[in-house]
């Protein structure tokens, strides 16, 4: 379940997220149950190259799982 005061403000303020969908998109928000795969939200990431925006999803993933309150995966592939 998604905390009660899950934020997407992290990404939705970061200087390398491009599109930040949000909770809407995905049927999910604060407070709501989510199932382990399941879409909560979705960012892209823009950097110069590729480790550094593998680097960086990983601090902006381990910072979103405190804000929502579940464990995340890079979707590096979608």
């Amino acid at each position: 379940m998604l905390s009660a005061a899950a934020s997407l403000d992290r990404v939705a303020d970061h200087p390398a997220v491009r599109p930040a969908v949000g909770f809407e998109e995905y049927r999910t928000g604060p407070g709501l149950p989510v199932k382990a795969g399941q879409v909560a939200a979705r960012f892209i990431l823009h950097g110069p190259d590729h480790p550094s925006v593998l680097r960086t999803a990983e601090q902006i993933l381990r910072g979103l799982e405190q804000d929502l309150g579940i464990g995340l995966l890079i979707g590096e592939k979608d």
